[in-house]
């Protein structure tokens, strides 16, 4: 039985109304993505942009000019031969003794090499890398990141905290970003002001809509909601 109709009928209005626009948002008329991957993809690149640390990270790189680090690092099998393979092309000539390279370098080469390498990944030039080491961009990123880790967990038994930390900030805002963001196209917040305005705004305005017109139906069947 309903009980007041007015209020009934408005939200059975406001809730189809609600959810043709749900239907058209959720079809692929934004550049063949629906509205969600869309909006999606669009704040990955917001993000990508807000996470992109590797010029500060260069910069730092630089005092470390010079301090020579000698560390052997557990990789695995197949990482070891990887991670031999990238040294090797970056002018580091390590020593491999079954799962385990042992390195001595200039720390800012590797860091250089690292940094050059998140670079081209943030670009999604991943082809540069393919060429540069004859394996899979991906392959070769992961590949980095267990090298980095090794070292600064290497680095630290040394005690020599300072380089283990940069070489543990250049896994973490370097590479993983890097890799995470792999094929997202970067876009700055300020450049895009207006359409994450207007999102936003959808966004709250869609909620509330919904809300209300459950609300009405609600308070049509005479449902009441205290406390």
């Amino acid at each position: 039985m309903i009980a007041k109709p007015k209020e009934f009928y408005r939200g059975i209005f406001m809730l189809a109304a609600f959810s043709i626009v749900f239907a058209s948002f959720m079809s692929p008329v934004f550049n063949g993505k629906n509205g969600l991957d869309f909006l999606d993809n669009f704040y990955n690149s917001i993000s990508k942009s807000s996470s992109y640390y590797v010029p500060k990270l260069k910069k730092s790189a630089e005092k470390f000019s010079g301090n020579m680090i000698k560390v052997s690092l557990e990789l695995g099998k197949q990482d070891a031969e990887t991670a031999l393979q990238m040294f090797n092309a970056i002018g580091v000539k390590p020593i491999k003794t079954a799962d385990q390279i042992s390195i001595e370098a200039d720390m800012k080469l590797i860091l250089d090499a690292l940094l050059i390498d998140a670079d081209l990944m943030v670009a999604n030039d991943g082809a540069k890398l393919k060429e540069k080491y004859g394996i899979d961009e991906k392959r070769a990123m992961f590949t980095w990141w267990k090298v980095a880790g090794e070292i600064d967990k290497k680095l630290k038994k040394q005690d020599k905290f300072k380089e283990a930390i940069m070489f543990d900030s250049v896994k973490k805002k370097g590479i993983e970003q890097a890799y995470n963001y792999y094929g997202v196209k970067m876009e700055k917040a300020q450049d895009k002001i207006i359409l994450m305005s207007l999102s936003l705004i959808f966004y709250v305005i869609y909620t509330i809509w919904y809300g209300y017109s459950i609300l009405f139906i609600f308070e049509g069947i005479g449902l009441k909601i205290g406390h």
